[in-house]
């Protein structure tokens, strides 16, 4: 069974922070529907919830619902994952909480890519399916072909 949970957002930003270029600051109108409720928000970043704010009101007008398929992950969680052959980076952001890899009741996954990507403010993984991986990092974007994690590149940050 579904439940629907809003999230009141306490953003601690201050109106000189709010007045900036919004390519890093976007957010939404601080309610988030998020199926599993509010334990699936746990560990993130306030500003990635912020951002997963943003997508719901700008592409579902604030009435569907986002799936947090996998949000903050320990890293012993994460090492089972990378032990497992899964695509999970040695320094993923998912460890600080600023990662998510998420789907969005009617929202086609390359569509959501695809605006994710234009909106030049994050991380963008897409891997042709109905959901996609988006942080708060730096402005890039992969999909399974580009992922590069078998390289261990973020291993030496």
């Amino acid at each position: 069974m579904m439940r629907k949970f809003f999230i009141v957002l306490f953003l601690l930003w201050s109106t000189a922070a709010g007045a900036q270029s919004p390519r890093y600051f976007y957010q939404g109108d601080g309610r988030l529907a998020v199926q599993g409720g509010e334990k699936k928000l746990a560990g993130l970043s306030p500003r990635l919830v912020a951002l997963l704010d943003y997508l719901q009101d700008r592409l579902t007008g604030g009435k569907g619902r986002i799936e947090i398929v996998s949000g903050y992950r320990s890293p012993k969680h994460n090492e089972q994952l990378r032990r497992q052959g899964k695509l999970a980076g040695k320094a993923s952001l998912h460890i600080e909480g600023m990662a998510a890899d998420i789907e969005m009741a009617g929202v086609d996954g390359k569509k959501l890519w695809e605006f994710v990507r234009g909106l030049n403010c994050c991380g963008a993984g897409y891997y042709h399916g109905k959901g996609i991986h988006v942080d708060v990092g730096p402005p890039r974007f992969w999909d399974e072909t580009s992922t590069k994690v078998e390289q261990d590149l973020g291993g030496h940050n």
